[in-house]
């Protein structure tokens, strides 16, 4: 019918030899042309997505603004949802699906790093406890009671440790040379159970899986042992007093047992060669 009447319009126009209308009609059909040129290629890929024939498939994972979602439903307007984010249930029209791609997700493969409740340790250092996580932001209670909160894409950016299936705290000591003759048997059982015992009485016994002691490397001026704790996600939160309890029971340990803690060599030479200070 379309086809039918412009060419009679352009017959009427041709009879009455109107070359002015014949060439504003002409100026008309070719921007209708090149704006559907430009059209086609959309419409067909939101055609292809609406028949689940596009890049992005139901049931299928899709990355948006750098958040992973799953393909719900998917009609004229898309369901998207993320089962670990609140509020992350969405609709969009399917032209917005235009540019993704989606792809299966694994059978262990989690939507997101973290749930709420969880115990974390970002890159930059800080630690907390994920109090609300939704598309837009990821909210953590600091110690003292602050909160912190990161965007979404900000916080996966910052690869989060999550600390709540348990971690490893670690430090790592030197004895002299000169108890080099011990320092590979008895030492390493004295320093793991001097630690073990004093990680005990620090936090529950319950929360300490293992303490291990291995000697690191042979240093300049001592001999280096790495002290380990593995710990319980319970034990999370307590992960700073960990830390600290671990070198000071490594200090405990060597006065106890009358073991000598070097000073580096370097140290040593750059004190005596600065010399005594001046009365003046």
């Amino acid at each position: 019918t379309v086809a039918a009447s412009t060419g009679a319009m352009l017959a009427v126009f041709n009879l009455r030899h109107d070359w002015l209308l014949i060439g504003a009609f002409g100026v008309l059909l070719l921007a209708l042309a090149w704006a559907g040129i430009k059209m086609i290629p959309g419409a067909i890929e939101q055609v292809t997505l609406l028949l689940n024939l596009g890049a992005v498939q139901e049931g299928e994972r899709v990355l948006k603004d750098g958040v992973p979602y799953r393909v719900e439903r998917r009609d004229l307007y898309t369901d998207l949802d993320n089962p670990l984010l609140e509020g992350a249930r969405t609709t969009l029209p399917v032209r917005e699906l235009i540019g993704l791609h989606s792809r299966p997700s694994g059978p262990n493969e989690p939507w997101f790093p973290t749930r709420r409740g969880d115990f974390v340790r970002l890159s930059d250092g800080v630690r907390g406890v994920v109090v609300s996580q939704s598309p837009e932001h990821v909210e953590l209670r600091v110690a003292g009671g602050s909160r912190v909160t990161y965007a979404t894409p900000d916080f996966l950016g910052a690869s989060p440790d999550n600390l709540s299936g348990g971690y490893r705290a670690e430090v790592q000591f030197g004895i002299g040379y000169v108890h080099q003759a011990e320092a590979t048997d008895s030492i390493v059982e004295k320093l793991r159970t001097h630690v073990d015992e004093g990680l005990g009485r620090v936090v529950e016994r319950g929360h300490i899986r293992q303490v291990s002691v291995e000697i690191l490397e042979a240093g300049d001026s001592a001999i280096v042992y790495e002290v380990e704790a593995d710990m319980e996600g319970a034990a999370a939160p307590q992960i700073e007093l960990v830390e600290r309890s671990l070198a000071r029971l490594c200090i405990e340990a060597c006065n106890l047992h009358g073991w000598e803690v070097p000073i580096p060599q370097l140290v040593q030479h750059r004190a005596e060669a600065c010399g005594p200070v001046s009365a003046a």
